[in-house]
């Protein structure tokens, strides 16, 4: 009876869980978003994110708290609530993370942390600015197919102890980059033989995902991570969440909009006319 009421319990807490994860994925014309969240176990550490802040841009945030089980998945929507709170007042990266760790390491008896990755996204400029938590780093496949990993800011993970700074960074995309933001369960997962995944074989299944839709470049990621386990058991959550950023004026038909700046200019000089 008890082993049933805490299967009832976990799984209950694994649909709370999900209904968290942002599920509609904008429908915008300068970029596209994507992500997978695959559990080791009913409930996880892992989260991704992704809201629009009061300017018009984008936060998009990837995460993984340590330890796993019920605590990581309540210390996860702790993490996640306070991110989205104090991203709505303070959303500059720097200032957001340094204001969600002295929250989060305030109250933290269970001594629990989370790495976050957490960046500010300007679909008008592709400009993306973002602060590193302790987190991999997200990997940028640009229009020509090369891979690089995004430079880090020496940030700690948030929770370990208040008053800790935080640094940001910041690069423009250009038209059909991809970022892929990861969490250690891609990189560090096991094969049989005790061999991880690593940073060799994730660039090695982006190089190969060149003209991939977000969707697909995900799914590449997983499946490559899936074959390359096998047998092997899952011991962390497999979490990916990849933007493909198409330009500020992708909206626009080029010919339209010459026909429209034409249309304009005749009424600019019709009205010098009169």
């Amino acid at each position: 009876g008890q082993l049933l009421a805490l299967r009832q319990e976990l799984d209950m807490a694994a649909c709370i869980q999900r209904s968290i994860l942002p599920s509609a994925f904008p429908q915008a014309d300068e970029f596209s978003l994507a992500a997978s969240l695959q559990t080791a176990r009913e409930v996880g550490g892992d989260f991704y994110d992704f809201f629009t802040l009061p300017d018009g841009r984008w936060a998009l945030i990837i995460a993984d708290v340590s330890d796993k089980g019920l605590a990581a998945a309540l210390f996860m929507a702790v993490a996640r609530t306070a991110l989205r709170s104090i991203a709505a007042i303070v959303p500059e990266p720097a200032a957001c993370l340094t204001r969600t760790n002295d929250l989060l390491s305030a109250e933290n008896d269970a001594a629990m942390f989370v790495t976050v990755f957490y960046s500010v996204f300007d679909p008008a400029s592709g400009r993306l600015s973002y602060a590193n938590g302790g987190h991999n780093p997200p990997a940028l496949l640009d229009a020509g197919g090369r891979v690089r990993y995004l430079e880090g800011t020496d940030g700690v993970a948030l929770g370990v102890m208040p008053e800790m700074p935080y640094a940001a960074r910041e690069i423009t995309l250009s038209p059909g980059d991809r970022l892929l933001f990861y969490t250690d369960g891609v990189t560090e997962a096991i094969d049989g033989r005790e061999r991880a995944f690593d940073l060799g074989r994730l660039t090695a299944a982006l190089e190969d995902s060149r003209g991939a839709d977000v969707d697909e470049l995900v799914e590449t990621v997983v499946a490559r991570v899936r074959t390359f386990a096998g047998d092997a058991p899952q011991f962390d959550d497999i979490t990916l969440m990849a933007l493909h950023y198409r330009g500020a004026d992708n909206g626009r038909d080029p010919a339209l909009a010459r026909r429209a700046d034409r249309a304009l200019e005749n009424d600019f000089q019709i009205a010098l006319l009169r």
